[in-house]
């Protein structure tokens, strides 16, 4: 008798900034200044600066969460993306298995 494992092939649900840009979830930054910069001193009509103007300008910042924990919750539930420093992240239970690290964006 034979048995074996199979497994799904988990598909990303962003590999590029005109993902996060297209995507319904909200973005998240860490509560530094330079991630935002990057979108917010981007050039008008970039990618970046549409992610800026559409998605963070206006919206809750990261100090306006109950902390860590809610946001990661709201991670895990796909209602966010969040730039983060990946040393915060690999101190929790979650990490790796319930949270994705995607490596670079395009």
């Amino acid at each position: 008798m034979n048995s074996f494992l199979t497994a799904k092939v988990f598909q990303l649900s962003i590999d590029s900034y005109e993902d996060v840009l297209k995507s319904h979830n909200a973005l998240i930054l860490k509560a530094q200044l330079f991630e935002e910069d990057l979108f917010k001193q981007a050039p008008e009509g970039s990618v970046l600066r549409k992610i800026y103007n559409k998605k963070l300008q206006g919206t809750k910042r990261y100090d306006d969460y109950d902390g860590l924990d809610e946001i990661i919750d709201l991670v895990k539930a796909d209602k966010a993306h969040y730039f983060y420093s990946i040393e915060t992240l690999m101190r929790r239970p979650e990490y790796p298995c319930d949270i994705i690290d995607v490596k670079a964006l395009t």
